[in-house]
Order: C-alpha cells, then structure tokens, then sequence
C-alpha cells in the first residue's frame, strides 16, 4: 500500500520463499491516478496540514475550546479525526480545528485524519457542511 500522493510503501509484507517449490499466485496493482480511493483515514503529520485556505468556516478558533480540548487529551481522551482534502500536493484542514490546535499546543506531531481526494474549494464547501 502506497502513502498518500504516491509516496513510499507504508506497508510492506514478506515472505520468506524455499527453493525447490513452486509458488503461484497473483498481485493486483492499482493505478490511483485513474481511480484513487474516496478517503482514508491515516495519521498525518500536523506540519503538513495546510490551514490557510479559508478553509475555517468559524470566524475565530475558540481559545476556550482548544484548552478544553487540551486538557481532555491529557487526560487520555481520543477524538474523531480531522478532515482534510488532499489536492495531489496538499492537504487542507476542512473540518477539526479545534482538534488541530489542541494537538499541537500539546506538543504532538500528528494527528489522525480523514483523507479524502479533492480540491481546497472542496475542503471549503465540506466545511460549511460540517459545522
């Protein structure tokens, strides 16, 4: 299974083979440029998330709300992941700031998200939709 904009396998499975058997079998490779998967959910990398495409349909981000969420995660809390459009070169934040800012006043590097295939006006329309 190839990373996202066909970056690196980040699965990789091994067998170990014998000599003197005969193995048959079949692999099955799909060219995600002609049919890409609808969405994955994945950890991504906060550094790689975009948030300045005027994706954020709230006025503000709620200090009130992220330290809430900050303290909810030190307490062990797991959240729903964030949602982001990746457009073959980036992904834009379209629903999860809070959750987003929370993660990173906390230190952490990633956090889980959704991937779907799509433009940044793609992350902006989902965005009205999800708040």
């Amino acid at each position: 299974m190839d990373g996202p904009g066909g970056a690196l396998p980040s699965i990789i499975d091994t067998l170990k083979l014998r000599s003197g058997i005969t193995y048959r079998g079949t692999i099955e490779l799909y060219n995600e440029s002609k049919s890409p998967p609808k969405e994955i959910t994945m950890q991504l990398k906060l550094q790689d998330i975009r948030l300045d495409g005027n994706t954020q349909p709230r006025s503000r981000v709620y200090d009130e709300t992220v330290t809430a969420y900050t303290e909810a995660l030190l307490d062990g809390a797991k959240f729903p992941p964030v949602d982001v459009f990746f457009d073959g070169k980036h992904c834009w934040l379209a629903d999860g700031f809070h959750r987003y800012h929370a993660h990173r006043r906390n230190k952490h590097n990633t956090i889980d998200a959704t991937v779907h295939n799509g433009t940044k006006r793609d992350a902006f329309i989902f965005s009205r939709g999800a708040n």
